[in-house]
């Protein structure tokens, strides 16, 4: 896991149980709620803090965190960002591709789609994706072109990047400006009726392996500065 993204997912939390009348952060509680442990308090308060978001003042009788003017508004327009329905989608579309490239066995290997959850790539600016939003990114990527995707009896599915999907993940561009310079193509025939995909465990990925076995049937239709 990268500093960067804990620092979001602190701050989303930190704002989210901050008390309406005072600018004092619950650290502990933020600490909590973000699922963070107590270990990377000390850097992620210092990044922040080297970044003017927050800052350490003596209270009544103990040193306390607070927010800055600059803070505040930061944390509110990270919340704002992180809902963004579109940049969400394109965060996934980037993010799919390049994580089914690095994580398929060679030669041409597939890799469970399941095993996205938890990755860097399933957060955006704090915030977790929902596999409903995986699930409508891989059958985009799916048409476009960039991934194929194997259905199984059970209702999982197995994904691995085309080359077409090889070409992007090995490139420099993001996926919205690398798309405009390919040729223009027909959809791909549909072969598989088999639109229904199945995430087997729990659907929430920082507890996806705590051992529930859930099933969830679905069917389809970055790096925030400080």
């Amino acid at each position: 896991m990268t500093l960067l993204r804990l620092v979001a997912q602190f701050v989303q939390a930190a704002f989210e149980t901050q008390p309406p009348d005072t600018r004092v952060l619950n650290v502990k509680e933020a600490l909590r709620a973000a699922q963070i442990h107590k270990a990377y308090e000390a850097d992620i308060l210092g990044m922040l803090q080297e970044h003017d978001v927050v800052q350490n003042e003596l209270g009544f009788i103990t040193w306390r965190w607070v927010w800055t003017d600059k803070g505040l508004l930061h944390a509110q327009q990270l919340r704002q960002d992180s809902q963004d329905r579109a940049q969400r989608d394109i965060h996934l579309h980037n993010a799919l591709v390049r994580w089914a490239y690095e994580n398929c066995p060679r030669p041409a290997g597939s890799v469970d789609f399941t095993e996205f959850a938890g990755t860097e790539g399933w957060w955006y600016l704090g915030t977790e994706v929902s596999w409903d939003e995986v699930i409508d990114a891989l059958l985009y990527l799916e048409a476009e072109g960039l991934l194929a995707m194997e259905r199984l009896p059970d209702g999982g599915a197995l994904v691995r990047p085309t080359n077409m999907g090889i070409n992007f993940a090995t490139g420099r561009e993001d996926l919205r400006t690398f798309m405009t310079t390919q040729q223009p193509r027909s959809a791909a025939p549909v072969t598989n009726n088999h639109n229904s995909i199945t995430v087997h465990g729990s659907v929430h990925g920082s507890n996806f392996a705590s051992g529930s076995h859930n099933d969830q049937t679905i069917t389809g239709g970055g790096t925030h500065p400080l």
